[in-house]
């Protein structure tokens, strides 16, 4: 165990393998380092399992709580606890996370943001906030403008649906457009 781990972090053993720290399981050998944000939900089971599954692979990952503990068990829930969610304590929040990774001596400082939904929009804003070496959006807001966009390090890529009304095929070309005109990498299926 690290010294620098936060106190505040739980110890899970899903298997003799891997370890999950609050969240951060480690496999060795480590490959690169991965912070998974969250879903609409919360760290959920599937938000977990995405950790387990990257570890397995043989990075670290980190799947980062922005709802203080809280896990919606339906739509209602899970709207109010994204609705509650500060902006300016997330951005800060995965800053931390991802800094922390990069301290980390067992992290070999290529750090990946990966999201999924809620998470997705906010796997893209921890990647402009501080550099990672690349970002995957698994459906997600994308509208930020071009200066924002400036500021990513690594490339991004997208993987969004066809037929959504919210997140939509006039948000996501925005993007996309606004990415080349920032001259960053970006792909979207």
């Amino acid at each position: 165990t690290s010294s620098s781990l936060p106190e505040s972090l739980c110890v899970f053993t899903p298997d003799t393998s891997i370890v999950l720290f609050g969240g951060l399981a480690k496999e060795r050998p480590y490959q690169g380092s991965t912070t998974v944000t969250t879903v609409n939900g919360g760290v959920n089971n599937m938000i977990k399992t995405m950790a387990v599954e990257v570890a397995r692979q043989g990075y670290v990952a980190l799947a980062v709580d922005l709802y203080g503990g809280g896990v919606g068990t339906n739509p209602d829930e899970a709207k109010a606890l994204m609705n509650a969610v500060d902006p300016v304590d997330a951005n800060d929040t995965l800053v931390a996370w991802i800094e922390w990774l990069r301290r980390e001596p067992y992290v070999n400082n290529r750090i990946g943001v990966v999201g999924w939904c809620f998470g997705g929009g906010w796997a893209l804003n921890a990647s402009i906030s501080t550099p990672t070496e690349a970002t995957v959006i698994y459906y997600g807001r994308v509208e930020r403008e071009v200066q924002d966009l400036k500021r990513l390090y690594g490339p991004v890529l997208g993987h969004f649906a066809e037929r959504d009304q919210w997140i939509n095929h006039a948000m996501v070309d925005a993007f996309v457009l606004r990415m080349h005109e920032a001259q960053k990498k970006v792909q979207v299926f």
